[in-house]
């Protein structure tokens, strides 16, 4: 069996040198939120195969590789973008995942894809 886990980050730099993975197992859920401060990982997963929320109202967010919201089938995944920075290569939103946008900064470099989710 498989808990739940949040981290509320108010300063400082978190960094993350593979990737981070938010609602790893089902039923377990993962949930993140950044209100100051800055988070730097390669990938950022939200909702690898159980729920996983991100919630953003300030500070820096920075992924190097993907954000990957709701990976494998019957995950969700939501990133709630209120303030701040948000920059990745790509976003891929998948079946499942959310990526809600009501203030801050979205970098996508390489861009944002939609897909289903990996089996």
């Amino acid at each position: 069996m498989y808990g739940s886990g949040a981290f509320t980050q108010t300063g400082g730099t978190a960094t993350v040198n593979n990737t981070l993975s938010l609602g790893y197992y089902a039923p377990g859920s993962g949930a993140y939120t950044l209100n100051v401060g800055s988070l730097a990982t390669n990938n950022l997963t939200v909702g690898q195969f159980g729920p996983g929320v991100f919630t953003q109202s300030g500070g820096t967010n920075t992924a190097s590789g993907a954000l990957t919201l709701a990976n494998h089938s019957g995950s969700r995944g939501t990133y709630n973008l209120q303030g701040g920075s948000l920059s990745a290569a790509t976003v891929n939103l998948k079946s499942g995942g959310a990526f809600n946008q009501t203030g801050g900064i979205l970098n996508a470099t390489a861009g944002l894809t939609t897909r289903a989710p990996t089996p």
